[in-house]
């Protein structure tokens, strides 16, 4: 829960960042996601 919180700050962090970098965010958050809910 705690690393899905962090994700979610860090995106806000890098929404100026290049959107190729926020895509890999979203993903990762995304993959993050399933892990937390597959438990």
């Amino acid at each position: 829960q705690d690393k899905l919180a962090e994700m979610n700050r860090k995106l806000k962090e890098e929404t100026e960042a290049s959107v190729e970098e926020r895509n890999r965010l979203i993903a990762e958050r995304d993959k993050v996601q399933r892990e937390v809910e597959a438990q």
